[in-house]
């Protein structure tokens, strides 16, 4: 299991604790009565910890989702980087804050724990584009490899069929050409009585 798996499994045993602490706050408010009834009557809003609980725990689900949906998406695509683990790190670590300082009522640090939490998404998504951006240039580079390979092949075969047609042209000792030379770099070696098109 990968570091950023660790971190998803343990966002998931964070995110079971706040429905235990929200679910019991508000028993606690409300009566057990309530919570186990059909909880059909018409009730007033949580107050104190037990609402505040309760928020956290929505606004937790709204965010995990999209944690979770980067990290599996970074684990498929095998990205693995610096910059997923500070992403996963900070999520969870943010999101560990949040609940104690939301729960607390602390004014402003709360919204700002959030953003951290947000940034640490943010990191896993980047990694995701930048390893794609790695990934189609390094496809461009060995395609543009293999052409000329296949370019290399092509020209010597070329060559030796001509050589097998007309004996004289393997005598032949030719310089640089000076009209393709400039476009493709080509030369004309003379090995004994036998001359290869090489690409430089």
């Amino acid at each position: 299991m990968t570091f950023e798996l660790r971190i998803l499994a343990l966002s998931v045993v964070l995110g079971l604790v706040q429905i235990v602490l929200a679910s019991h706050a508000a028993s606690l408010q409300r009566g057990y009565l309530w919570t186990a009834g059909p909880r059909d009557e018409a009730v007033p809003p949580l107050t104190g910890i037990a609402g505040r609980l309760e928020w956290v725990l929505r606004n937790f689900v709204e965010t995990f989702p999209l944690f979770a949906a980067a990290v599996l998406i970074a684990h498929v695509t095998n990205t693995h980087s610096w910059m997923t683990e500070w992403g996963v790190q900070l999520y969870f670590g943010a999101r560990v804050a949040y609940l104690a300082v939301y729960a607390a009522g602390v004014f402003l640090l709360r919204s700002l724990v959030w953003n951290v939490a947000t940034l640490g998404i943010a990191m896993v998504l980047l990694s995701l584009v930048l390893n794609h951006a790695s990934a189609v240039e390094h496809a461009a580079r060995s395609g543009l490899y293999c052409r000329s390979l296949a370019c290399d092949h092509s020209f010597r075969a070329l060559h030796i069929s001509a050589v097998g047609l007309c004996p004289k042209l393997a005598l032949v000792r030719r310089p640089r050409c000076p009209l393709l030379g400039p476009l493709i770099g080509a030369h004309w070696k003379t090995f004994a009585h036998f001359e290869t098109y090489r690409f430089w």
